[in-house]
C-alpha cells in the first residue's frame, strides 16, 4: 500500500521526539533535537507523527522547558489518556519555520547527497551522513575508495556549492585510502 503524504507541498523538519506524557493533564514531555534551547518557545502548531509523510498537526497551547528537555501541552488534550498514542512519535515543523543559520553553518541534511570532489575535479564519492563532534563535524564520504571521516575545517573544506551540489575539498594523504 502507498504512503499518501498528507501535506504533499511542505517539507517537514524534525526537531524532537515525544518521549511519555508528564503529569496527570495531558502534557508531553519531550526531546529537543534541535541545537536551538528554545526551539519549541513560540510555535502555534507542532506535526506530529512516525515520519514526516504521515504527520497531523496539532495546536500548542503551552510550552516550557524541563531540564534538557521540554514539557509541551496541546490545545484540547487534556489527559493522559488523549496523548499516550502520541508517545514515540516525532515533531516536526515546516521547513520554512527553520532558524537561519549563521555564515558557514549548514544544516546536516542540506549536505547528505552531495558529490566530493578534489580541486582537479576527482569525485571522491557522496556524502553519506555528518557525524557530529565536539571539536568539528565529521563529513562520512562513501566512494570508489571507501569511507573516509573528512573534518569540516578550512584546512580540508575549500568550498561548497549548493548550485552543482558539490563540496571541494583538499584531502591529505591516506585520508582516503
Amino acid at each position: 500500500m502507498p504512503i499518501i503524504r498528507r501535506y504533499p507541498k511542505l517539507r517537514f523538519v524534525c526537531i524532537g521526539k515525544v518521549l511519555r506524557p508528564q503529569g496527570t493533564a495531558g502534557a508531553l514531555r519531550v526531546a529537543n533535537y534541535s541545537d536551538l534551547k528554545d526551539r519549541f518557545v513560540g510555535l502555534d502548531v507542532i506535526y506530529i507523527g512516525p515520519v514526516e509523510e504521515l504527520v497531523a498537526p496539532y495546536p500548542v497551547d503551552e510550552v516550557r522547558e524541563a531540564g534538557k528537555h521540554v514539557i509541551v501541552t496541546l490545545a484540547n488534550r487534556r489527559s493522559i489518556e488523549a496523548v499516550e498514542d502520541l508517545c514515540g512519535q516525532y515533531c516536526f515543523i515546516p521547513e520554512e519555520q527553520r532558524e537561519p543559520l549563521e555564515e558557514d553553518h549548514y544544516y546536516i541534511e542540506e549536505l547528505v547527497g552531495m558529490q566530493v570532489r578534489t580541486p582537479d575535479g576527482e569525485s571522491l564519492g557522496e556524502v553519506k551522513a555528518v557525524k557530529q563532534n565536539p571539536a568539528n563535524d565529521l563529513l562520512v564520504v562513501d566512494g570508489p575508495r571507501g569511507e573516509a571521516l573528512v573534518p569540516m575545517v578550512d584546512a580540508f573544506v575549500r568550498r561548497i556549492d549548493f548550485d552543482t551540489k558539490t563540496i571541494e575539498i583538499t584531502p591529505i594523504e591516506g585520508l582516503f585510502d
